[in-house]
């Protein structure tokens, strides 16, 4: 499972990372010239100045933690990405992983939020559903990004995913991207 969005996510991460290490230290050596130089302050904005720049720095090291969060899931994407080519479950994917399920499933919960994984967690089968893949219960394609707007035959309103119309309620086909209206 190859995603663009990884790759994208990654690169941000790298640049935000050094980006956030350069003004951090800049900031925070700021901060400490500025405190070395308290005791001569003369004015009120002789102790704002070391405040304001540990501000800036703290917003920088918060900008590092972030990216380093990134990097983070997105390695976890990889590794949960060769699982789940094969398997789908998510018990299974905990202990190939040796992770805990509550770290799998807001790992998965994020990847899926953030584009990562297109599809989503089923509880009740305790599975990760990926768009396109057939659903057991219907033996139909689970609609999604692929899925195609289709116009309803009772009241001609567009319609996305679902067997049922939205505003009328009659039964529409959903069809994926490629496939031709009859």
């Amino acid at each position: 499972m190859k995603n663009a969005r990884t790759v994208i996510d990654l690169w941000i991460a790298r640049i935000g990372s050094v980006f956030g290490w350069v003004w951090f230290v800049f900031w925070a050596g700021i901060t400490i010239a500025g405190i070395f130089e308290l005791p001569n302050a003369k004015d009120s904005m002789d102790y704002a100045f070391p405040i304001i720049s540990g501000l800036l720095a703290a917003a920088h090291y918060l900008l590092i933690r972030t990216a380093k969060r990134t990097r983070s899931l997105v390695q976890e994407f990889r590794l949960y990405a060769r699982f789940l080519a094969g398997n789908k479950s998510v018990n299974a994917l905990c202990a190939a992983v040796g992770q805990s399920r509550e770290t799998v499933l807001r790992n998965l919960m994020t990847m899926c939020r953030r584009g990562y994984i297109k599809g989503h967690i089923d509880p009740e089968a305790d599975e990760v559903v990926l768009e396109g893949q057939i659903d057991r219960e219907t033996d139909q394609a689970v609609p999604g990004a692929a899925a195609v707007p289709v116009r309803c035959p009772g009241c001609g309103a567009m319609n996305r995913a679902g067997d049922k119309c939205r505003y009328c309620g009659n039964p529409i086909e959903i069809r994926m991207k490629g496939e031709v209206e009859k």
